[in-house]
């Protein structure tokens, strides 16, 4: 299901590009206390109108950032650039009310530096810096950087000028060493990023095939017995033609091959959904009642018929879940329900309770069956551990769901009262990762 909305989950880009715009609102605000400070505790002369016409071009452009770009992944990198610019040029604008060249606050056009190199590829970055310096170098064309501390320095204006000067390459440089080492640093963290996707997909992989192979093992045993059963009544089957016919003994005979032959029929279909086991896949945007919907579903309308569901919530946004691991790790737990249920000879529906949290899914999941001993609920969610009758489990269901909401960084918990019933509890985020991700650096690359 490909879906791309407002919901959607946040991606790398959107986060970087949502720090952008934190980060603007810090700036705004720190210049704004600086001039106050200036003007207030140091009594030195500032051009208020200029700097408010500056601070509110800031602050218009980061609401219309934050209100109109921020969900629009095509124009971020775009967005990007255009806010990075704008801001050393509003920085270059006040320093040149504010002292120019002189002014200490020139060191600041490094974050501009920073910023492109952690949010942009290296080309873009390079377009920033340069930027930069150039916005730096006008502030020696309008003569304020003359008149500001000057005083001090009677006949030694030629040296306060080569001093600014200096001062200029030296951000230069810095500019330079700064943006390439922060990017080669950024790049890095990508790589081993990537490198350890690349381990946790090949460890799923191989957890999988291990799975595979013990349920091979777990189905291989449970079908032995029919097996063996079928293979005696062939060969009583046999003696019966052979020799003298009984009609009896040749019905029992049938009807004990074709109750076996049934009996590897269900043994089959439980290693069928499970190796449906819960796969990785990208999260998509859903409900609480999209799940229940899904599961009823999966379930078949039988099993449904045994089921209540219910919703709680205290966060009424969207989920972006991995939807089908979900419903399918839910299904093990119902089938399980439903099982004991039926066992400790009741006729009470499973009860299901979604509760939709603050930045989880709380699915719990209530039977009335026969309940769970202390010894044998230490070793519930092993594989292959089950204290059902022959043919009626392989003891996977519960590992499954265990091993699905620990790879989405979730959990199962049991607690259960012998011949009362048991009481699951399966938690999930409510917006999960891909295992694809690219989680590294913020990024906010676009197309060139």
């Amino acid at each position: 299901m490909d879906r791309t909305d407002a919901h959607a989950v946040p991606t790398a880009r959107s986060v970087g590009f949502a720090w952008l715009i934190r980060i603007r609102w810090v700036a705004l605000s720190a210049q704004f206390v600086v001039a106050v400070v200036a003007n207030v505790a140091l009594q030195a002369p500032v051009r208020w109108v200029p700097i408010a016409i500056c601070l509110l071009i800031g602050s218009a452009s980061n609401v219309f950032l934050a209100v109109v770009l921020r969900s629009r992944a095509s124009v971020e990198a775009m967005a990007t650039i255009a806010a990075l610019v704008l801001d050393a040029t509003l920085l270059t604008a006040m320093l040149h009310v504010s002292g120019g060249a002189a002014n200490p606050f020139t060191v600041f056009y490094l974050v501009q530096v920073a910023l492109a190199a952690v949010l942009l590829d290296v080309r873009r970055a390079t377009g920033v810096a340069a930027y930069t310096c150039l916005a730096f170098a006008t502030l020696f064309f309008d003569g304020s950087s003359a008149g500001m501390g000057h005083g001090a320095h009677a006949g030694h204006a030629d040296a306060m000028t080569s001093h600014l000067r200096g001062m200029w390459v030296a951000y230069t440089l810095a500019a330079i060493v700064v943006g390439y080492f922060i990017a080669r640093v950024m790049q890095a963290l990508e790589v081993r990023e990537r490198e350890v996707t690349a381990l946790r997909e090949h460890a799923a992989r191989a957890e999988q095939l291990a799975l595979v192979g013990e349920v091979a093992a777990g189905a291989a045993h449970e079908l032995g017995t029919p097996l063996g059963s079928i293979a005696i009544a062939a060969s009583e089957l046999e003696r019966h033609l052979a020799g003298e016919l009984d009609r009896a003994a040749l019905l029992e005979d049938a009807q004990l091959l074709r109750a076996e032959a049934e009996r590897c029929q269900r043994i089959l279909g439980r290693v069928s959904s499970l190796s449906a086991a819960p796969p990785a896949e990208a999260p998509t945007p859903c409900k609480a009642e999209d799940v229940c919907a899904d599961l009823e579903s999966e379930l078949g309308g039988a099993l449904w018929a045994r089921v209540e569901a219910h919703f709680v919530s205290t966060n009424d946004g969207p989920m972006c879940i991995e939807r089908r691991g979900v419903v399918q790790a839910l299904a093990f737990l119902v089938r399980n329900a439903v099982e004991a249920t039926e066992d400790a000879g009741r006729d009470t529906p499973v009860r299901i309770t979604l509760r939709s949290e603050q930045d989880q899914l709380r699915i719990v999941v209530v039977d009335e069956g026969t309940g769970i001993g202390a010894d044998d609920l230490a070793h519930i969610g092993e594989p292959f551990f089950s204290r059902k009758a022959p043919g009626r489990g392989l003891g996977l269901g519960v590992y499954l769901a265990k091993s699905f909401a620990s790879r989405v960084g979730g959990t199962v918990t049991i607690e259960s009262t012998p011949g009362k019933g048991s009481s699951f509890t399966m938690t999930v985020p409510r917006v999960m990762r891909p295992l694809r991700a690219h989680a590294g650096r913020p990024e906010v690359r676009g197309a060139p």
